[in-house]
């Protein structure tokens, strides 16, 4: 009876998502956690979704490793990146006051999986009240490469993404 007892508990852990706390917000508005569906759990090919709420608003399929969001104080907002249907991406810049978001969708984009990483990888360069300009930074034995991103909080749209590789 026990062994029946364990193998119907492991079923019912894998009917339902378990869910736990992965990052503390900064403030009240904002939290993360981490759902891993019973696919996640049997199957090395599916991630686990990391949601983000931030005030009453959900956003699934957030980026990053331990911190998925990067605070914007100048702007008083967070910024943080979701992977979307058909492998598009987009970009969200969320005001913390006034819990307005400015999305930017985008084809795809290297920015936002090492949000967490040390030392950083994903980082704000520069900002301004109409843009914003990411970077991010990778290094192996052989290469060194950085991409910089350039989005443009008006109109809602990315202006430039380039990388430049240097040979080691």
């Amino acid at each position: 009876m026990t062994n029946l007892a364990t193998i119907l508990s492991l079923i019912a852990l894998c009917m339902f998502p378990a869910c736990r706390p992965s990052q503390p917000g900064h403030t009240n508005k904002v939290s993360v956690r981490t759902d891993w569906s019973a696919r996640a759990l049997i199957s090395p090919h599916v991630d686990a979704d990391h949601i983000l709420t931030v005030g009453t608003n959900r956003y699934h399929h957030v980026r990053g490793l331990t911190k998925f969001y990067l605070e914007i104080p100048k702007l008083e907002s967070i910024l943080f990146i979701t992977d979307d249907e058909n492998y598009t991406v987009t970009y969200h810049i969320v005001n913390m006051e006034t819990l307005k978001d400015i999305a930017i969708p985008a084809p795809s984009s290297v920015f936002g999986h090492d949000l967490g990483h040390e030392p950083p990888r994903d980082d704000v360069v520069s900002v301004t009240s109409d843009q914003i300009i990411l970077s991010n930074r990778r290094e192996s034995s052989k290469r060194a490469s950085k991409t910089t991103i350039v989005l443009d909080l008006t109109n809602r749209r990315v202006l430039s993404d380039q990388t430049s590789v240097d040979q080691k």
